[in-house]
């Protein structure tokens, strides 16, 4: 039974490490390494990535999983001051819409 969704909030900016989800790590980008954990885990149907940073993403084939959901942050919402409670927030609205 697949009844969960799991939220990967991701930013193509880093204020101590730039681009860090997208660095190389051990042959694949960092944010790679987390979804593959979440596409293996049995009990969740949807992953919901919340990102400013589509263009990049676009660029790994990711989108084959019918699972993941990519969701283009709004304006208001980017930027390293703004609170990660926020963005879920967002995320959690999108969700009930749909």
């Amino acid at each position: 039974m697949r009844d969960f969704t799991a939220l990967l909030p991701m930013k193509a900016h880093s204020e101590r490490i730039p681009k860090k989800n997208f660095k190389d790590f051990n042959g694949k980008p960092l944010f790679y390494w987390i979804l593959e954990r979440l596409l293996e885990v049995e009990r969740i149907g949807k992953i919901v990535i919340n990102t400013d940073a589509i263009d990049i993403l676009s660029k790994y084939d990711i989108m084959q999983e019918n699972s993941i959901v990519l969701r283009e942050r709004v304006e208001h919402l980017r930027g390293d001051f703004v609170s990660m409670n926020r963005i879920i927030e967002n995320d959690l609205d999108f969700m009930g819409d749909g």
